[in-house]
């Protein structure tokens, strides 16, 4: 059986949707919905979601400069 930890100080709008770091980018999807990226995660899908005409914008409150500079 597998566990599943949830940290009681994040919720799930605060986390990326690949890992539990901290979401600090959105990208809205043309088809509709959204995804939460953490700076890593952002570089790594950037381009992708670009090709498909995602609108991906940094998360309010959140430090771009930041997320950008995370550790990959």
């Amino acid at each position: 059986m597998t566990e599943i930890h949830e940290n009681p100080h994040q919720t799930a709008r605060e986390a990326c949707d690949r890992c539990p770091a901290r979401a600090a980018f959105v990208a809205v999807l043309p088809a509709g919905g959204e995804l939460l990226f953490c700076g890593h995660h952002h570089r790594a899908h950037r381009e992708r979601l670009a090709s498909h005409g995602a609108l991906v914008s940094p998360l309010p409150g959140r430090s771009a400069l930041h997320a950008v500079g995370d550790a990959a």
